[in-house]
């Protein structure tokens, strides 16, 4: 998938498979990021992961 130069919002960030997500478009290349998640501290995590 050409990911370069996109923009991307993944819902369940926090863990599981949209942190995995996450971090596969971030090092595929994406341009910019919107996470969401219920859960803050995951969410937390998973943006220290991802910048």
């Amino acid at each position: 998938m050409d990911v370069l130069g996109k923009v991307a919002l993944v819902t369940g960030a926090a863990s599981g498979i949209g942190r995995t997500t996450a971090k596969m478009l971030v090092d595929a290349g994406l341009r910019g990021l919107v996470i969401l998640d219920m859960d803050p501290a995951g969410l937390a995590e998973t943006a220290d992961l991802v910048s």
